[in-house]
């Protein structure tokens, strides 16, 4: 979901030695042409992107055989990554304009994604949820009110665990934080970091299981 530019895209093909059926959603031509773009660089033939808004990609009426919208249940893992405000991208965090209003936005946006991304995946699939954002909103807020939703979803570790625990303060609990991945340059003593990994952009992943 929101799949442009395609790296992760391709990474996941890679993974799975250009084996997987991986399905790639964004919503303007533009962005879908630069994802076909990449595979073809990359030589990656596994994936078939599609120009929709992830929001609506599932639904109960008559599907398409081959593209969106989705059955509900229908996939085994669904990658979220998720529109966000970027903050953890470093010249954004030199300068920048953002508002509070605009900050809301994504919440709001990011939550809607999500609960597509429920709907559409399997019993027994993994959702992931990422963001290159350092917002505790946008990231532990979203897994918070994603685990009080929908009691169906099993929050699980996001391994490999390279990154810092997430927030205190944020609502989960420390088995939780632990579960989840933020990178930055904060060090947290429930699990320290490798400078490695400290000196990178600001970023959050967090893992699900539908149950």
């Amino acid at each position: 979901m929101c799949a442009s530019p395609g790296n992760k895209t391709t990474h996941l093909a890679e993974m799975s030695n250009n084996k997987a059926f991986i399905t790639a959603l964004d919503k303007t031509d533009k962005k879908v042409e630069t994802i076909r773009k990449n595979c073809e660089i990359q030589g990656v033939s596994c994936v078939k992107a599609f120009m929709y808004n992830s929001i609506r990609c599932v639904s109960n009426e008559k599907h398409r055989n081959d593209g969106p919208p989705f059955p509900p249940n229908h996939f085994d893992k669904v990658l979220l990554d998720a529109p966000c405000s970027g903050l953890g991208q470093r010249p954004r965090l030199v300068q920048n304009d953002m508002s509070c209003k605009m900050l809301e936005s994504y919440e709001i946006l990011q939550r809607k994604l999500f609960n597509a991304a429920v709907n559409v995946l399997k019993v027994g699939g993994m959702l992931v949820y990422s963001t290159c954002t350092v917002t505790m909103g946008e990231n532990e807020g979203l897994v918070k009110w994603a685990l009080e939703k929908y009691p169906c979803l099993q929050l699980i570790p996001a391994a490999p665990l390279c990154g810092g625990p997430g927030l205190p303060d944020s609502g989960l609990s420390d088995s939780e934080r632990l579960m989840v991945q933020r990178f930055g340059p904060n060090d947290d003593p429930l699990r320290p970091v490798d400078e490695i990994y400290k000196n990178s952009i600001g970023f959050f992943i967090a893992a699900f299981r539908k149950v």
